[in-house]
């Protein structure tokens, strides 16, 4: 029995797949900074703030209202001049004036919410370069893992042929070309599983990209440098921005805490008729 034929087209079956498109690390990081779902989540999330900071600054605006009343129903309608009709018409212009200093207290609030909205895009931003380089240099793991399957597969294929060759000879017993033939199926199998890890290698990276997910990727940077020591970081740990972001929130609710008090404060209200 020939196992050759169907672990060849199962192998061909996995990886056919468009070429691959080989891709530095460099612009793996701006294709991530422009596409990336969170990334951009985060800055739409910015803009709100912005924009609720801008509406939480504005003042009570002055308003006009107009009305009309008692209107007499043989002179008030119907034709003839409008100096003649009978109606009682009103202009009026009103103002309120918030007491307990409202307007600071939401100002305080919508600007704690924006530097909570920028940390948090900032925090976005290094969690997502992390994984970034975990993708990307997992992605590169995976194809040196499927070429080296490769090879083996090749190997043992081209093994399994000589194999064949030389029990048709009579030169081999053909329970050894079985014993080869299940070496040839554990091959096939860790070919396999190769490239299922390298397909799901490059989805996870096409999803950082914010690309298609059939999208086929390369990575085309070398491996680092092992032999670098990693730089020592003697930051703070209170300065991390999620805990920076933590603390914006904080300010954000003592200030929202603030304004619910405030509202014991009547505000007062002007107007002119």
């Amino acid at each position: 029995m020939n196992f050759l034929p169907r672990s060849a087209a199962l192998l061909a079956a996995l990886a056919c797949a468009p070429a691959a498109w080989a891709i530095s690390l460099q612009d793996a990081q701006r294709a991530m900074d422009t596409h990336n779902p969170d990334l951009r989540a985060a800055a739409l999330e910015l803009r709100g703030a912005q924009g609720d900071a801008l509406t939480a600054a504005l003042r009570p605006a002055p308003e006009l209202s107009l009305g009309s009343s008692k209107i007499s129903p043989k002179h008030g309608v119907g034709s003839g001049r409008w100096q003649d009709k009978r109606v009682d018409s009103t202009v009026g212009l009103g103002w309120t004036w918030e007491r307990g200093g409202k307007r600071s207290l939401r100002m305080r609030q919508a600007d704690a919410l924006v530097e909570a909205a920028g940390l948090d895009m900032l925090d976005t931003k290094r969690r997502q370069q992390l994984a970034l380089h975990e993708a990307y240099f997992g992605l590169k793991a995976a194809q040196d893992n499927f070429d080296v399957a490769e090879a083996n597969r090749r190997s043992s294929a081209e093994q399994m042929a000589a194999a064949e060759r030389q029990v048709a000879s009579g030169a081999m017993a053909p329970v050894d070309r079985a014993r080869l033939a299940v070496d040839d199926l554990a091959v096939a199998d860790a070919a396999r599983d190769a490239a299922l890890d390298l397909r799901d290698a490059r989805h996870a990276l096409a999803l950082l990209l914010g690309m298609d997910e059939s999208a086929s990727l390369s990575a085309d940077d070398d491996w680092p440098d092992a032999t670098l020591e990693p730089a020592s970081s003697a930051a703070d740990p209170q300065q991390r921005v999620d805990l920076r972001a933590a603390r914006s929130r904080l300010a954000a609710a003592d200030a929202g805490v603030s304004l619910a008090r405030s509202e014991r404060r009547r505000d007062i209200q002007w107007g002119v008729e």
